[in-house]
């Protein structure tokens, strides 16, 4: 039996949905074959959900690679709660990091989902000093408080002086990202100064 990611590939409507594993998803956009993160710290920012270690070691062992060490970071009270919507989410941040990059460390935050159990999690990362942060959760930037982007903004900027990479999700939801307003849309953790 294989197993896959939540990942789906729709080349044509006409032909028929091939479920990708991460390491094809990876192949697809030609990412680099001689690199395992070997040093490296993920931190994957995580806002709800949460994992079993016994789907991480399904799942990896499927695609024939060692389960990375996933470590969970409480930050503001949340925990690694599986049994949850966003354990999809979860499982999927972890299972991508992990395949393209199976040496290295994974730090997986998990914080409240509110603007301060957010920032919270980004802040908690960066003085952790870990090399790399994923976030894959997000809304568009109108709907975010002008006070509660000053504070992104500030936290992406001491990221950046620290030479952590931060990745940020451009949103699920096309160009205007779910917004009724016709108008392109980013996701306000895109936003860095």
């Amino acid at each position: 039996m294989a197993f896959y990611s939540y990942l789906r590939w729709h080349a044509d409507p006409a032909v028929a949905t091939k479920s990708l594993s991460a390491l094809d998803v990876a192949k697809a956009y030609k990412f680099p074959t001689d690199v395992t993160g070997k040093g490296a710290t993920i931190a994957l920012i995580e806002l709800g959900g949460g994992y079993k270690q016994s789907d991480l070691d399904k799942y990896f062992s499927g695609l024939g690679l060692p389960t990375p060490h996933v470590t969970s970071v409480s930050v503001a009270g949340a925990d690694n709660s599986p049994g949850q919507d966003a354990d999809a989410e979860v499982l999927l941040d972890i299972m991508v990091a992990g395949a393209v990059a199976p040496n290295a460390a994974i730090r997986v935050y998990f914080a409240p989902n509110t603007d301060a159990g957010f920032l919270a999690a980004i802040n908690q990362a960066i003085a952790d000093g870990v090399t790399v942060i994923s976030i894959s959760w997000g809304q568009a930037e109108d709907q975010w408080s002008p006070d509660s982007l000053k504070a992104f903004d500030a936290a992406f900027a001491k990221a950046f002086a620290a030479k952590i990479a931060v990745l940020v999700a451009a949103g699920d939801s096309g160009a205007n990202d779910g917004e009724i307003e016709p108008r392109q849309q980013i996701d306000a953790a895109q936003r860095s100064g």
